[in-house]
């Protein structure tokens, strides 16, 4: 299953208009959320992370499984950018792959990405297949 939304921490228009940033900051009056600490929450343990950059562009793609063994690949994509002197990342789109188990997330709907061919070559997709 691939879905857009971002997280169930904060509404998705607000998100899709104000996109997170880092903890404590406050933008427009909207408090920005702790990426890290809501992906635990939301989605389990981190088990495979890629990151690549361009400029002050960045694209993250992350799988976490939770305690019952549901799989999430996140993809996001972000940028930073200075602001009152100090610089700060803020998400710009979000995609979420989910599958119950192993077998239901190797044979998911993944996104056309670069990061997904990435993914799928690694040494962590391979185990989940055997």
């Amino acid at each position: 299953m691939i879905s857009g939304k971002l997280s169930p921490s904060t509404t998705p228009a607000i998100r899709d208009h104000f996109p997170a940033g880092i903890l404590g900051e406050n933008v427009m009056g909207l408090e920005m959320i702790n990426i890290l600490e809501d992906d635990l929450t939301n989605y389990g343990e981190k088990v495979f992370h890629h990151t690549r950059k361009q400029g002050n562009h960045r694209w993250d793609t992350t799988v976490r499984v939770n305690h019952a063994g549901c799989f999430t690949a996140i993809y996001r994509r972000s940028y930073s950018k200075k602001v009152d002197g100090t610089k700060k990342s803020f998400i710009q789109a979000e995609t979420l792959v989910k599958g119950a188990n192993a077998a239901e997330f190797l044979n998911a709907e993944f996104p056309n990405f670069p990061d997904t061919v990435i993914l799928k070559e690694s040494e962590f997709f391979k185990s989940l297949m055997n």
